[in-house]
């Protein structure tokens, strides 16, 4: 017997999250682990548990955008 099988691959859910007033999107585990918390009512502890983790991607973002600002300012040169 012969299937045939389609794979469609999706974005994954969003999650988006104000934390002292820095905005973040937490996608795939991160967005997971929040929204089940969150629907525990939980969301304190869910954010105290993420903290590292949102640390670590606020510092990625942040150093994106530090490296785009250098770029452009070599390229006007």
């Amino acid at each position: 017997m012969e299937y045939n099988v389609k794979i469609q691959q999706t974005d994954p859910d969003i999650e988006p999250v104000t934390i002292d007033g820095v905005h973040f999107i937490l996608r795939g585990k991160l967005a997971w682990f929040y929204r089940l918390f969150k629907t525990m009512d939980c969301e304190e502890k869910a954010i105290r548990e993420l903290w590292p983790y949102l640390m670590a991607e606020k510092q990625k973002a942040v150093s994106v955008a530090k490296q785009n600002t250098a770029q452009l300012v070599r390229a006007n040169l």
